[in-house]
């Protein structure tokens, strides 16, 4: 697995489809478990992330056994472990070893990013997956607080974001191309359709955006 990380987060790799193929397989080989240290367990999420495969991030962070989150939660913990098993000697218990789970859960689930120099320009983009019919969370900018909920259908998929001042976004709506996008009861324009989602690009407010067709 950390083989294929390696490549497609540097961007390495000369064929990214073959390599993305070979690290599902990796993958599928320990049922959607991780083999990962602490520089590819980071380039992991961001690697699915960006190549908008967030079932898998969903169903490697929903493993309930070793090794995973899930089995340190299962195992009573309440703090991340430096170590997938339990530390019995040296190894922290209390570890950023593989916090990057937390910034899946902002970047991914939720879906907001910052993509310019002091959060001046941000990306909301939730990426829905298994079972989650919605999520809700914050980011403390240092721009102001980014807040972003969602919930999906029937009937469709509403997304609630507000863009704090001096701020520009870029949010994307999961459409289905050609899709009519609402702001409240209002059809708004769409600046673009691109790989499932209809993009709005908007300044700082409280938005209440929904569409139908996802």
């Amino acid at each position: 697995e950390s083989a294929q990380l390696f490549g497609l987060w540097y961007g390495l790799s000369p064929d990214k489809s073959k390599s993305i193929a070979r690290l599902k397989k990796a993958f599928e080989e320990k049922n959607w478990h991780l083999s990962t240290g602490i520089f590819s367990t980071k380039m992991l999420f961001d690697v699915l992330r960006n190549n908008n495969l967030n079932e898998w991030a969903y169903k490697i962070a929903d493993q309930k056994d070793f090794p995973g989150w899930g089995y340190m939660i299962a195992e009573g913990a309440t703090t991340l472990w430096e170590t997938w098993a339990y530390p019995k000697t040296s190894p922290s218990q209390n570890h950023p070893m593989f916090g990057s789970v937390d910034e899946w859960f902002y970047r991914s689930l939720l879906g907001i990013s910052g993509i310019g120099s002091g959060f001046t320009r941000i990306e909301v983009k939730p990426q829905p997956a298994g079972d989650l019919r919605w999520a809700k969370g914050s980011y403390r900018s240092i721009q102001g607080d980014i807040l972003a909920s969602w919930r999906k259908g029937p009937p469709g998929f509403e997304l609630s974001v507000s863009v704090p001042p001096n701020t520009t976004a870029n949010i994307y709506i999961p459409c289905a191309l050609g899709g009519k996008v609402y702001e409240r009861n209002t059809a708004v324009k769409v600046d673009r359709y691109t790989d499932g989602y209809a993009v709005i690009e908007t300044g700082s407010g409280n938005y209440e955006f929904h569409t139908n067709t996802f």
